[in-house]
């Protein structure tokens, strides 16, 4: 079973929810002038806002109410930018760097008010670095394959067909493809909001002192890794069999 794929269709599967029951709503109270990437724009304000909490030694429920803010508002700019056929390449770029962002200084803060322990920060980074490496490796593979197969198509038939080249691979070599993008990207999607509802479950007990939220948010941590581990898994697969 390929994850990324039954990831990729939960992914979709929410999006469609999201924009149906979401999408009525913010045509009735979101101004026509207000674009998606002022939405995003208003979270890298919230996150910078909360930063600025912290330097001043603001209280942290202050702080984490904050974040949640920001974090509630990637469910909406989104939903609106389909709803309102405003997608961009440039809305996409900007809504993507500021959700690192906020995930980056929910992380710092997880990390400051000693809530990670240590051996998950190293459960968490370990898959990660598998897939990164084999998927520049399998990246490396298929374009040397392609290209291989490029060079055949021309010298036999005299003409380079280098764009009908990738569907005369073997089958096998086909299966070695990495991930598609818009899977990786539903995937990776994933992985990030259970990581940030995970972050933001441990805060929000470690202000409030409720020990149940921090409960549900190691376990989200842990179900991160689990979903990573598995990925990693999947790749090293693929990379064993390239090199079988």
């Amino acid at each position: 079973m390929d994850l990324g794929a039954g990831m990729g269709r939960l992914a979709n599967l929410e999006e469609r929810l999201r924009d149906r029951i979401l999408g009525p709503v913010l045509d009735l109270i979101v101004p026509r002038w207000v674009l998606p990437t002022h939405i995003s724009l208003a979270r890298l304000g919230l996150v910078g806002a909360a930063v600025v909490m912290f330097l001043a030694d603001s209280a942290l429920p202050s702080q984490v109410i904050v974040l949640l803010v920001a974090g509630a508002t990637d469910f909406i700019d989104g939903v609106l930018a389909r709803r309102r056929r405003q997608c961009t390449t440039l809305g996409s770029f900007v809504d993507q760097v500021v959700d690192w962002t906020l995930g980056a200084w929910m992380g710092c803060l997880v990390i400051i008010n000693r809530l990670m322990l240590w051996h998950l920060a190293l459960l968490m980074a370990l898959p990660q670095a598998v897939v990164f490496a084999t998927d520049r490796s399998l990246h490396r593979t298929v374009r040397s394959v392609t290209a291989a197969a490029a060079g055949r198509s021309a010298a036999a038939q005299g003409v380079g067909r280098t764009a009908e080249a990738g569907t005369d691979l073997d089958p096998d070599i086909r299966q070695m493809r990495p991930r598609p993008l818009d899977r990786a990207n539903s995937l990776g999607r994933t992985q990030f909001l259970v990581v940030l509802s995970g972050f933001g479950l441990l805060l929000l007990g470690k202000a409030y002192r409720q020990r149940a939220a921090m409960a549900a948010g190691y376990a989200l941590l842990y179900l991160e890794v689990a979903i990573a581990f598995v990925v990693a898994g999947q790749n090293l697969w693929r990379a064993v069999r390239r090199r079988g």
